[in-house]
């Protein structure tokens, strides 16, 4: 990059903290600041997550497979 732009930032995927500079392309984008409420923030939303595509298993395959 140069000195006017030295390139995209990345930010905590919960409170929106600048946490630094992107290295690569493959940076986690669910990364969090550090702070316990952003961990908690973040597991809870993977937990969801989870549980959302488990129940649209068993809908699919009607409660039983």
């Amino acid at each position: 990059m140069n000195a006017t732009h030295p390139g995209k930032t990345r930010h905590c995927w919960n409170c929106g903290a600048d946490m630094g500079f992107i290295e690569n392309r493959y940076y986690d984008r669910t990364d969090v600041c550090g702070k316990i409420e952003c961990h908690r923030a973040q597991g809870d939303a993977f937990a969801a997550e989870r549980q959302d595509a488990h129940d649209a298993v068993d809908d699919y395959y009607g409660g039983s497979w």
